[in-house]
């Protein structure tokens, strides 16, 4: 098992899953394009400190879900190599004095040689002999909160009463006269006095709790926990190889390209893009800088994350939680990502909450060495205590405990029978709300106090924090429930050193905004501080494509750039279109690509905008639309052919209802794509690309000016039009080329500019 032969150390792992990697077919062909790095170098530019956390970070969850897992089965193999030698030897000298003593005995010979005396002696010699290993297994259990062992229990505690019996009696038996009772009431004392004395000490130490792990691992190992724990191992290195490994060296293998311009679209392999949806990867981004700064200067408190749909706010909340933004001075984090409920329930969701609480208590890797003579140090009972509450509590909010009581009775007689039967149930109580947020609170200051107290005494440590997350709160559809729903829970917001990030919608920040002009409202008064999260430019979305894909040139990181219009899930959803093309023997051009990419996206907005107005009370109204939609131009597709569309459609007569709408996005969309197919042609090259992404945000010409275009064709269509016509104007010479809005709308709404 790896716990047991020591490869499950991060270094031994990351150092094999390099050697694996490299073997793989994307990376193989990029190094040898390369002729390098080498696994040596991989491996020192791994294991640095620029880059350690960025490999073994992302899979730590899996590392703490197989830490969990091994953390007894891994304690007892370190704690046997000391006292399983103890053991065995004390039970060797406890026997072999029992058998003395049955020998050389007076008591004992007699019990041998005289069968009258077998019932008061040699029972008494063996109930000692057996019923010591007996109580200690019954004690076991008791300490250890078994409840289905009570028979083993009840026998063990039987055996220990017998035992204390015994000494007085055996004395007796050896002197004859109450000198021997005395003799076996101190003797009975010395054991109550050692055992009082053992209490104390784990009170301390914790001791008992790690002899006492013993008969839990015995029913682990029947209850497959080896087998759980391998797997999750191999779940934590599937984990880090493609979150961690992989990543970093596409990342590698991309930063040696040195900017490579070419129009020909050339994947080595993509199969990062095609597990893109079981994970997110993350990079560094402005707000995660801001936020990680916030946290380390202050000692608690509620933060809002507000941005666009789209813009990563989920994403930095899961990496916070995983501790990508954590020092590295600084114990891990006990964090807890939950999502908002969509049907509002504050006491459902606050019981939800208590519940994720104390399972990440219970999986917290808890500090502890790792010298196999580490748990010969004193422990630290506040740990255990917090595990023992969280245990219960789990058990409590989960199940609705029932106690029963039952008396029967019977009487026979000569003639007939008489029965009664009493019996009193008793159920708990559910908390009431202001119960259940009284008792998190406490809880989470325990938890705190733990924490503080989890870190080496030298102070060189930073203790770990409390971080809840709880995400997309903008889910909730009706504003008002989301202001109450916020109002409740921020009940717990103020508890120190407790961490509470919450992802909320642009109009959280617009109220936080309006508080300076005196407008107060329930978001202000929730948050200490508001963190705005934007889309990504253009440097950052390069980090993260490569993070993805081997081999891209800088005219295709910007093509999936301004098609995503920066979002971080519009990045990997264009890079997954874009090598759909890279399938063909030879690869192929940006003037194939581009037009493939527009006639398939033109479509399904015309399929979609054509369902939204079929489906219309008064759709004999929108017939003249109905029939643009219908007649989108198909491949091939060229710049001028969707220009003309765009302008067919803003030339349509006004439409009742949402046609309107429809008409002006679709119209967007084609300039937008026609506008695209112009600038992402063969002739695109490095001095054209370095100026467009070079260029401001001033409206003129530049791939952020596109990928802020590309943002407002579903929300202010009119606006991108506008938008498209000043680009087209800064970065072309063919000012008759703008496509205007002249159809005549019917209500009172701001046109685009007339027609020349």
């Amino acid at each position: 098992m790896p716990w047991a032969a020591g490869p499950d150390e991060y270094v031994q792992v990351v150092d094999s899953l390099l050697e694996y990697a490299v073997t793989l077919p994307e990376v193989e062909k990029g190094l040898a394009r390369l002729n390098g790095p080498t696994v040596g170098k991989l491996r020192d530019l791994a294991r640095s400190d620029e880059h350690w956390w960025d490999v073994i970070g992302p899979a730590d969850p899996a590392r703490q879900e197989y830490n969990r897992l091994t953390e007894r089965l891994g304690g007892l193999r370190r704690w046997s190599w000391y006292w399983y030698p103890v053991i065995v030897i004390a039970a060797i000298l406890w026997f072999g004095c029992i058998l003395a003593f049955i020998v050389s005995s007076p008591i004992g010979l007699a019990a041998v040689l005289h069968d009258h005396a077998f019932p008061d002696s040699l029972l008494w010699t063996w109930v000692v002999a057996v019923g010591i290993p007996l109580a200690g297994v019954g004690l076991a259990f008791l300490f250890d909160e078994v409840d289905f062992e009570i028979p083993l229990v009840v026998l063990g505690l039987a055996a220990a009463a017998i035992i204390l019996a015994a000494a007085p009696y055996l004395g007796w038996h050896w002197t004859h006269d109450w000198t021997g009772i005395l003799i076996g009431i101190g003797v009975d004392l010395v054991i109550g006095l050692a055992f009082w004395g053992l209490i104390m000490f784990d009170e301390k130490t914790g001791v008992i709790d790690d002899v006492f792990d013993l008969p839990s691992v015995v029913f682990a190992q029947a209850a497959g926990v080896p087998r759980q724990a391998r797997a999750a191992f191999d779940t934590w290195r599937l984990t880090l190889l493609e979150q961690g490994v992989l990543p970093f060296i596409r990342s590698e293998i991309n930063k040696r390209f040195q900017r490579q311009y070419s129009s020909r679209l050339e994947i080595f392999d993509a199969p990062g893009l095609r597990d893109a949806g079981r994970h997110d990867l993350h990079i560094t981004t402005p707000a995660g800088q801001e936020l990680a700064g916030l946290l380390l200067s202050q000692s608690g408190g509620s933060f809002a994350l507000s941005g666009p749909r789209g813009s990563g706010k989920s994403n930095l909340l899961r990496a916070i939680c995983r501790g990508e933004y954590t020092i590295t001075s600084q114990h891990p984090d006990l964090s807890v990502q939950i999502s908002a409920p969509v049907a509002y329930d504050s006491r459902e969701f606050m019981q939800y909450l208590y519940l994720r609480l104390c399972d990440a208590v219970l999986a917290y890797g808890w500090q502890r060495t790792g010298s196999p003579g580490g748990l010969l140090r004193p422990a630290q009972p506040p740990v255990y205590r917090l595990r023992e509450q969280a245990a219960s509590t789990r058990e409590q909010l989960r199940n609705q405990l029932t106690w029963t009581t039952e008396v029967a009775g019977k009487v026979t007689g000569g003639v007939g029978e008489v029965s009664g039967k009493r019996a009193l149930a008793k159920a708990g109580r559910a908390l009431t709300y202001p119960e259940l947020v009284d008792d998190l609170r406490r809880f989470l200051a325990l938890v705190v106090e733990v924490l503080r107290q989890d870190v080496p005494e030298d102070g060189s440590t930073r203790a770990g924090r409390v971080i809840v997350a709880i995400d997309e709160l903008d889910r909730i559809a009706e504003r008002d429930q989301a202001y109450r729903f916020l109002n409740e829970i921020k009940a717990i917001f103020d508890i120190e050193h407790c961490y509470f990030l919450v992802s909320v919608s642009d109009e959280a920040l617009h109220d936080l905004e309006l508080a300076g002009a005196g407008m107060r409202s329930a978001f202000d008064s929730a948050f200490d501080e508001l963190i705005r999260v934007e889309y990504l430019d253009l440097p950052l979305a390069k980090q993260l494509l490569r993070k993805y894909v081997i081999g891209l040139s800088e005219q295709y990181l910007a093509l999936i750039y301004v098609l995503a219009g920066g979002r971080a899930r519009g990045l990997i959803r264009s890079a997954r279109v874009l090598f759909k093309h890279s399938d063909s023997p030879r690869a192929p051009k940006l003037s194939t690509v581009v037009p493939s990419i527009a006639a398939t996206e033109l479509s399904a907005a015309c399929r979609a905008g054509r369902d939204l107005v079929a489906d219309q009370d008064d759709a004999d109204r929108s017939v003249a639309l109905l029939r643009a939609l219908d007649e989108y131009p198909r491949d091939p597709l060229t710049e001028e052919a969707l220009r003309a569309y765009a302008g067919r459609l803003l030339h349509l007569p006004g439409s009742p209802g949402r046609s309107v709408s429809v008409r002006e996005r679709v119209a967007a969309r084609a300039y937008f794509l026609a506008t695209v197919i112009g600038v992402f042609g063969d002739e695109l090259g490095e001095p054209e690309i370095e100026l467009l992404a070079s260029g401001s945000d001033d409206g003129g010409a530049s791939f952020h000016t596109l990928s802020r275009i590309r943002s407002y064709l579903g929300t202010n269509p009119i606006l991108a039009i506008e938008l498209l016509n000043d680009f087209r104007a800064a970065w072309t010479t063919d000012s008759g080329g703008a496509v205007r809005n002249t159809a005549p709308r019917p209500r009172r709404r701001r046109s685009a500019t007339p027609p020349r």
